[in-house]
């Protein structure tokens, strides 16, 4: 009986150990398609150390593909198989990360007859002596955001050295790039730590949709590290910074409007100014050359009227006109 309950105890330990490490590999969701496929890897590791990752792999018709990989420390796993369309196969890619530590670049090949689909593949080897290390996460709640939206990114910066603490100053980078590593946006900052430092960085997801990445860099001592984690952009309805964008038109279209407004309004008060000088001059006019003294009379008084209503400097345009019929009448 004791037996039973510890042959079954260690079997439920088993299952356990193996659902946290099934956990802990990273996985790719990919449907071929011919050429340098939009999706990417990115694997972090020391030296020396073993990981694995695993490629959701999903077909796109009835063939037989083959795998290939094109980093000599990547071993695929299986390397050939024959799928219906739309059928799905884990392809495990295991890592036996190399002493150097260095960023190592390659592809994934898989072929479909004499046709080539490529999975670009970055793995970042560390040094097993660092003080620190830093991953860049996106959560679940960001892995997939509209279009000019709210999003946030996570640094976290371990602090792994054994022994007694030590002040390390790290000076930090992160943005976002799209896949063909166009900055997006970025930030910095510099601080001093003996102990893990967790950073939240938020900021507006592109207005573009397609997948990007929010990458964060750290340089510490001779040291310089790098991780990113990927996120989707979808199409929002109106992204916010086409908001801003029609909003900062409607301002400069406003504003002209006004500018045409005042200056329509100013000629329009310009324009009655100088037709009360005319008109002070025509009625000048009309009783100079009236024969009847007693309409001259008259033409003068409205003329008097009108240059009152004038402001001071316009009235001297016209005053002497004013008195040369005043004398004619007087």
């Amino acid at each position: 009986m004791k037996k039973s309950v510890l042959a079954v105890f260690v079997v439920i330990l088993l299952l356990s150990l193996t659902i946290v490490y099934a956990e802990e590999i990273s996985s790719l969701s990919h449907t071929w398609k011919e050429g340098k496929s939009s999706d990417s890897i990115y694997i972090q590791t020391f030296s020396g150390a073993s990981k694995e990752y695993n490629i959701i792999f999903k077909a796109d018709e009835n063939a037989e593909y083959q795998v290939f990989s094109g980093i000599p420390f990547v071993t695929v796993t299986p390397n050939k198989f024959t799928l219906n369309k739309g059928d799905t196969k884990t392809i495990n890619l295991k890592i036996a990360s190399p002493e150097a530590p260095a960023i190592y670049f390659g592809n994934i090949v898989i072929w479909k007859g004499a046709k080539r689909s490529e999975i670009p593949i970055e793995i970042s080897v560390d040094s097993k002596d660092l003080v620190l290390n830093v991953q860049a996460m996106m959560s679940q709640k960001y892995k997939a955001v509209e279009a000019g939206s709210e999003a946030e990114g996570t640094i976290i910066i371990n602090y792994i050295k054994e022994g007694p603490p030590e002040n390390v100053l790290v000076d930090v980078i992160y943005y976002v790039e799209d896949k063909n590593g166009n900055l997006y946006w970025s930030g910095s900052d510099r601080l001093s730590t003996d102990k893990t430092v967790e950073l939240t960085k938020k900021f507006r997801s592109p207005t573009s949709p397609g997948n990007y990445n929010f990458v964060a860099e750290i340089y510490f001592l001779n040291y310089a590290l790098k991780s990113k984690d990927s996120f989707v952009v979808s199409g929002g309805a109106l992204p916010i910074e086409f908001l801003r964008i029609v909003s900062s038109y409607f301002l400069i279209g406003l504003f002209i409007a006004i500018l045409v407004a005042i200056t329509i309004i100013f000629f329009v008060i310009r324009n009655k100014k100088f037709t009360s000088v005319s008109k002070v001059r025509n009625l000048v006019k009309r009783g100079s050359s009236s024969g009847n003294k007693k309409q001259a009379a008259a033409f003068y008084k409205k003329a008097v009227e009108e240059m009152n209503k004038l402001p001071a400097e316009k009235r001297k345009e016209v005053y002497n006109e004013v008195m040369g019929l005043y004398k004619k009448v007087k």
